[in-house]
């Protein structure tokens, strides 16, 4: 097959390899018979990443008589996006080594004043784009904007100084000039009223994702911003290696995606110093060799998540990462010896610490792919990467995209932030997989072909979202309206954003370095201590609560209290520690939770709590309640004027509040502030790395930054989300299973319970017992079968009263609103589904649970109660397209109030209640069990964590849709569906 033009990419399948060529078959077609490629000479180091079932994308491909594939470039497991402004730092005056992407992906970035001046130029830039004649921009707008996005930077850096805010102002001017003046001329025909700022892209050519300072709408120009310096050369100023790259690949992903030739477009580093645009022009061998060091990165990746650690981590030396033998002096006086300071974790990793380390990394590295790549062998989802390889019926069929959206309206106020798009009426089989708060990522869609790897996308998120239309917020103000065409049709899809696990590496890291006790003390090696001395200073709720809260205050390292539904933890015992707590003048708390619903309610504990407690909350705007956005950070300093105010607002408060995500991603807290206590609530929904940089966290001088930690939660309740098979994740080495560490995918909070399990020390590990949420009758089974029976009610008033309604038809004139009138816990059946449902839906369970709720509207209204249907009714299902099938079964009804109803998967109910839960179990094949139920044994009980907190959610009656013929093969739920009354009316007519 002679092939004489050269195709511009491939994406092939390795099937095997020798000294040669690399044989490959299309990707979907194994059955073919492999055809071979030369790989080109700048990529042989390829042949000892491939392994069969490997994926390449061959770019610049020729076809010889042979049938030999002739690629310019390979790209390795192209799915695996890896960020290029990541990609460039590897690039420094002593070599380019895929170490370095190691090293900084463990370091945590330093606070210097060359970052927040890099930083602080982008602002400048941006505020000088967006600029009207009606608001110019001004530098101490520009700077005090600046400051406050990075209000805990500012405030710990330590060489801030007068002289920082005059370079800052000089880099104003030079910007503000240069986009006034230079970007007009006849070089540069930099038009600002097309520019796009920070625009994204996700190349899956090439392996890559970025986001460019600036980008004229057409491609044509192409600006990247740099504070600090060029290069000085005989006198000359040129670019850095590094920032020249960037550009290169820039404009590599503008022809792979965008298919703008590379000599059509113009790219300029804008050094602000000077200023100066360099006009940058990239050369192939340049393009080659990053795309091989961007293989040998992934290469490295590949090795980590299979487990291959050891070996890898001891190349972590300076000797290693100088592959050019610099001797300079910049080499020899700063960089040597900070590579020596950062690495000597890495030349000390021994016995347990080391395994303790390696198991994690490991964990993390395979979490982090799968988010990207997905896994075949676990579902036909392949992560992120779903965004170019699914096909459009596939996302629809899961509810990922939604197509064919309209821009009815754009908020422009000092630059274009909120996007109302209009949604179509799709077809009725359509069940959207979007809700507020949610990560997205928005592209033009007018081609069939169109996807978020042949476009620019918008990063941003959902504000709000319903039937007919979606409010979209965007990560980057747009200062022009005609950069998103109004005439032009848009799709929306999920995101996904690395810092997550970042924040994981850095904290496996900071465990590293943090002090041998505390190293010591979370590897069980030695047991925590307590200090009987100590004496409550007030009384709670009754004896149990006071003995808890004593137990607390004498732990002098940790505290583990398990908290099964319904016991109060929130607001009774986290609310009697922290009044505790806060009684001693001198004592600074941290009060932490999972999810931003659960730190909304302990901002809520601290609104009713003894006095009141100043407190600040940690995160964004988005991310907190309305009512508790006045406490957040960057509003309870809106008014100071400088730093020291800022830190002497941060010394004033002794209680902080947050996410473990939203403090652990703001490391400066530190060190502005020691905490004597953090207490972590849902603390069994999360995974040891998630944590280990906040309980790590140090000064660097031998002194932890948290004196100790009070871990709240419950082991039979939801644990973390994985994405891994529970064997994969599995721990076998023997040292770590002796410190109850048997699998990667269980908590910290877990693991210390079993180590107190195994070898108790007294006052260390306490339990809550009595429940004030459920009705004996509902609390039945979960206590039988979860809790060995040891859970008593309180009693408060509903747990003792009769139903609510007193007043109901007979069971002859209306069965189902007699039925719900009678009964505590209550069983509808449901048949098989057709075929040709999805297995996420069930549409007779959505039926049969708009019925329940049209009968509890009815009774309310024969009682004369209240139909207050958010308090009243939950509804629990399993996935989400089944919450949408149900709300469009309700909206059907037209009854008042039944938009406020809460419909949500367990993982989003947990920690929630109702008066009444209804729970569609949806399921209709048999492999779907180990979806809807993952038992585990605890204490000679089997627990099904998500049956527990689906039951528990109800505090006066429980209602279940199921098909008992197939969730009877499973022996909990068979046990569960024996335990409830079962209607007796016929359920295909509901």
């Amino acid at each position: 097959h002679y092939q004489s033009e050269v195709r511009k990419r491939m994406r092939v399948v390795v099937s095997r390899w020798d000294t040669e060529y690399i044989y490959v078959y299309d990707e979907g077609h194994p059955e073919d018979t492999p055809f071979p490629v030369d790989c080109p000479p700048l990529f042989q180091s390829v042949y000892s990443l491939l392994f069969e079932g490997a994926q390449l994308n061959l770019l610049g491909v020729r076809t010889d008589e042979a049938g030999v594939l002739h690629p310019d470039s390979l790209v390795l497991e192209p799915d695996y996006l890896i960020d290029i402004s990541a990609l460039a730092a590897c690039y420094t005056n002593y070599g380019c080594s895929p170490l370095a992407y190691l090293v900084n992906k463990f370091t945590p970035r330093e606070t210097t004043h060359h970052t927040l001046l890099g930083n602080a130029a982008n602002q400048f830039l941006d505020d000088c784009i967006n600029e009207r004649p009606e608001a110019p921009a001004t530098f101490l707008n520009s700077i005090q904007k600046a400051f406050r996005l990075n209000l805990m930077e500012y405030c710990t850096c330590p060489d801030i100084r007068q002289d920082y805010f005059v370079r800052a102002e000089t880099q104003f001017h030079n910007i503000h000039r240069t986009v006034a003046q230079s970007f007009a001329t006849a070089n540069c025909h930099i038009d600002k009223n097309r520019a796009i700022l920070e625009p994204s892209f996700l190349c899956e050519c090439l392996g890559l994702q970025g986001r460019m300072d600036l980008l004229q709408s057409d491609g044509s120009n192409l600006i990247e911003l740099k504070s600090g310096k060029a290069e000085e050369w005989n006198g000359e100023r040129r670019s850095k290696e590094s920032h020249a790259l960037q550009m290169a690949l820039y404009k590599e992903i503008l022809y792979y995606n965008l298919d703008i030739p590379r000599e059509e477009v113009h790219s300029y580093l804008f050094y602000s110093t000077y200023p100066q645009l360099f006009l940058e022009r990239s050369a192939k061998v340049q393009i080659q060799r990053a795309l091989e060091l961007r293989n040998r990165i992934v290469g490295n990746e590949i090795l980590i998540k299979r487990g291959r650690t050891e070996d890898l981590l001891a190349l972590l030396t300076p000797d290693n990462l100088n592959e050019r033998g610099d001797t300079s002096r910049l080499w020899l006086n700063w960089q040597r010896p900070r590579l020596e300071r950062d690495l000597m974790p890495f030349q000390h990793l021994q016995g347990l610490e080391g395994a303790y380390f390696r198991q994690f990394l490991s964990f993390v590295t395979k979490e982090q792919f799968l988010s990207k790549t997905g896994d075949a062998q676990i579902d036909s989802s392949r992560g992120f990467s779903d965004l170019w390889n699914a096909t459009l019926a596939g996302k629809q069929a899961g509810g990922n995209i939604l197509t064919d959206l309209r821009i009815t309206r754009m908020d422009d106020q000092e630059g274009i932030e909120q996007i109302t798009l209009s949604i179509p009426d799709y077809d009725e089989g359509f069940l959207p997989n979007f809700r507020q708060g949610d990560i997205v990522l928005l592209y033009e869609r007018n081609q069939a072909e169109d996807n978020a790897t042949n476009r620019q996308v918008f990063r941003g998120s959902i504000e709000s979202i319903d039937c007919r239309e979606v409010q979209f917020k965007l990560r980057y103000k747009q200062r022009n309206p005609q950069v998103l065409d109004t005439q032009s049709r848009y799709a929306l899809e999920h995101d996904f954003l690395d810092s997550s696990y970042n924040a994981q590496f850095q904290g496996l890291y900071t465990f590293l370095t943090t002090p041998a006790h505390r190293r010591e003390l979370l590897l069980g090696l030695r047991d925590p201590q307590t200090d009987g001395t100590r004496r409550l200073t007030g009384q709670y709720l009754n004896a149990q609560i006071d003995a808890i809260v004593l137990s607390m205050k004498q732990a002098r390292d940790y505290f583990l209290l398990i908290g099964p539904p319904g016991t109060g933890k929130t607001s009774v015992a986290l609310k009697s520690m922290v009044e505790e707590l806060h009684a001693d003048p001198a004592h600074n708390l941290l009060l932490l939770s999972y999810t931003n619903r659960a730190v909304d309610e302990i901002c809520e504990m601290l609104e009713q709590a003894e006095g009141a407690p100043a407190y600040i909350r940690i995160g964004s705007t988005l991310s907190c309640s309305e009512r508790f956005r006045p406490r957040l950070l960057q509003n309870i300093t809106a008014s100071c004027r400088n730093r020291d105010l800022i830190r002497r607002t941060i010394e004033g408060v002794r209680i902080f509040v947050g996410t473990t995500a939203s403090v652990a991603g703001k490391p400066d807290l530190f060190r502005l502030k020691h905490f004597h206590t953090a207490i972590i609530d849902e603390a069994s929904q999360i995974l040891e790395p998630q944590i280990l940089g906040i309980l790590c966290a140090h000064n660097g001088q031998g002194t932890c930054a948290i004196d100790r930690f009070v871990l709240v939660g419950d082991h039979k309740q939801l644990p973390a989300v994985v994405l891994q098979a529970e064997k994969d994740s599995a721990v076998t080495d023997e040292r770590l299973q002796a410190i109850g560490l048997t699998n990667c995918r269980n908590s910290l909070f877990e693991r210390l319970y079993r180590l107190q399990c195994q070898h108790p020390v007294p006052g260390i590990l306490a339990m809550l017992n009595r429940q004030g949420r459920m009705h004996p009758a509902v609390s039945d089974f979960a206590n039988r079968r979860f809790y060995g029976g040891r859970l008593d009610i309180v009693p408060v008033q509903h747990q003792t009263a009769d139903l609510d309604f007193a007043l109901y038809p007979d069971a002859d004139v209306h069965p189902l609103q007699h039925f719900v009138a009678t009964t505590r816990t209550g069983l509808l059946p449901s048949a098989y589904p057709p075929a040709e449902d999805s297995n996420k839906i069930n549409r007779q369970e959505a039926r049969i649970t708009a019925a329940l709720v049209q009968s509890i509207y009815e009774l309310c209204r024969m009682n004369g109660l209240p139909f207050d249907a958010h308090r009243r009714i939950g509804i629990i299902v399993p996935f989400r397209n089944q919450i949408a099938l149900v709300a469009q079964e309700l909206q059907a009804l037209g009854l008042p109030g039944t938009e406020e109803i809460t419909i949500d998967t367990v993982e989003r109910y947990q920690g929630s209640q109702r008066d009444i839960i209804i729970y569609s179990t949806t399921v209709s094949q048999r492999y779907q069990l180990d979806i809807l139920s993952v038992p585990f044994t605890d204490e000679g009980l089997t627990i099904d964590r998500k049956l527990n907190v689906a039951i528990t959610r109800a505090r006066k009656q429980l209602f279940v849709t199921a098909n008992p013929a197939l969730l009877s093969l499973h022996p909990i739920y068979k046990d569960f569906l024996e335990s409830l009354t079962t209607y007796a009316g016929n359920t295909s007519i509901l």
